[in-house]
């Protein structure tokens, strides 16, 4: 069993599993929301999904339901008073000249990243990020696994991500469903998007014969423009991307990322990072293929095809 991972961004040991207790929140449910049908969105996003980018990471954030509105408003003013319509943080720490920030000086960038992490902490519950080497992943897994986990990356990222927040859950929401709502990834005839959708058919099987009906039912795609969670989870999402760029090929994190990243290694701890390296790979994937729970899920769902799309 591996050791529990810490709250601060931590590689840590593979295969993923959580022990019971070992995510720690101080968040309690408050009386007024036991009511809602849904308590908690979890808002997904993606970094490095670029053919060009070497490592893909997937990351979550959890909020709860009654916060989302007065967490909103505080974005609405933050866009306001510096000026710019939708955070994207990669574009944002690189003035990209083509985006509304290619004139912002660093001082801005500082500023505008200090107070979305401000933000960020002050509703979210906690965040949880996944990443891999793509390189790894392709060389590792057969093909005949790899169209059962995702031919894509980020959709074997997703995997764990939801396994971090199904074991919150657990822990602290009793198993109530929860709502997810992903980065836009095109229209229903997208291939990043099916197999997205595919992960969260599969998951809800697995949850009905748990005896756990509508864990992921309540999933949709939106755009980040018009979304600040997900605006929140990007800046997240990037800052795990920056920190693995720096362990697996040495290239320093940005100096935006570094300020964040001193952060996050203080407490109250908010990011739950984990990488996962090739070894540790390899053996998950040798155990994997001896697992008789695991080939007759390879062969339950090698067929497998979405059967509704989410707008």
């Amino acid at each position: 069993m591996p050791r529990e991972p810490s709250a601060r961004i931590r590689r840590v040991a593979y295969p993923l599993r959580f022990p019971r207790g070992g995510v720690r929140s101080s968040f309690r449910i408050p009386a007024a929301a036991k009511g809602l049908a849904v308590m908690f969105t979890i808002y997904l996003d993606d970094s490095g999904t670029s053919p060009s980018q070497k490592i893909a990471v997937a990351t979550a954030m959890i909020i709860p339901a009654l916060e989302i509105v007065r967490m909103e408003t505080e974005w609405e003013a933050l866009t306001k008073k510096e000026g710019f319509s939708s955070l994207h943080a990669s574009e944002c720490a690189a003035n990209n000249p083509k985006s509304e920030f290619a004139t912002w000086d660093r001082v801005k960038q500082e500023r505008v990243f200090r107070r979305a992490r401000e933000i960020s902490r002050k509703y979210g519950t906690t965040a949880f990020s996944f990443s891999v080497n793509k390189k790894d992943y392709d060389e590792v897994l057969s093909d005949e696994w790899r169209n059962h986990f995702g031919i894509y990356h980020y959709t074997w990222a997703i995997r764990h991500v939801l396994k971090f927040v199904d074991q919150w859950n657990f822990e602290h929401n009793k198993m109530r469903p929860l709502e997810y709502v992903f980065d836009w990834m095109g229209g229903a005839k997208d291939k990043r998007r099916k197999e997205v959708e595919r992960v969260m058919e599969q998951a809800e099987h697995e949850a009905i014969e748990h005896k756990h009906p509508g864990q992921y039912t309540n999933f949709a795609f939106r755009n980040r423009k018009d979304t600040p969670g997900l605006q929140c989870v990007d800046l997240l999402a990037w800052l795990h991307y920056q920190t693995v760029l720096h362990d697996f090929q040495g290239i320093p994190r940005h100096p935006l990322a570094e300020i964040a990243f001193q952060e996050y290694e203080k407490p109250p701890f908010f990011l739950h990072a984990v990488t996962v390296r090739r070894k540790n790979l390899q053996r998950w994937m040798a155990e994997e293929a001896k697992n008789p729970k695991a080939i007759e899920l390879l062969r339950k769902w090698g067929g497998f095809n979405p059967t509704r799309t989410r707008g």
